[in-house]
């Protein structure tokens, strides 16, 4: 499910419509609400994107960054988003397609924990000063593992 939304509760109530009505989907949609109310307020984004989906295959099997200013992932099921610190990162190498030469170290691969809330730093923050955070998808097809990813980033 990929939406576009802006900061109303109401339009999240609609995107969640399909769930059958109980008191653990209720939990689940004020979860995803508080996280995306604290997300536009980090933001300061008029409109957000969010997409909730479950990921049956390598979403981004090469690492690399993002081209927006800001993304939440969340990992509420399955590995979490693999990342390197920047010492362990060739970025001249970026966007070739091989991530045995933009990452120096492949022991040094970090990974997120599983169902950890992590903000990524896009190429278009204002802060990132051409260092935004070098990441990739977990490889989920070789290992058969069941990921669900919700993303929240800014609209602008």
């Amino acid at each position: 499910m990929n939406q576009s939304i802006n900061q109303s509760s109401k339009q999240l109530d609609e995107i969640f419509y399909i769930l059958d009505d109980n008191e653990e989907k209720m939990e689940f949609i004020n979860y995803i609400k508080t996280l995306t109310s604290h997300y536009a307020d980090i933001s300061d984004a008029p409109d957000l994107g969010l997409s909730l989906e479950k990921v049956q295959g390598d979403m981004c099997k090469y690492f690399h960054c993002d081209m927006n200013s800001l993304r939440l992932v969340y990992n509420l099921i399955g590995p979490g988003t693999l990342w390197a610190y920047e010492e362990n990162v060739r970025r001249e190498n970026l966007g070739k397609g091989r991530n045995e030469e933009v990452i120096k170290n492949q022991n040094q691969i970090q990974q997120v924990s599983p169902q950890t809330i992590t903000l990524l730093k896009g190429h278009a923050h204002p802060t990132a000063f051409n260092q935004a955070i070098v990441h990739a998808s977990p490889p989920v097809s070789v290992t058969k593992e069941k990921r669900v990813l919700l993303r929240i980033e800014s609209i602008f």
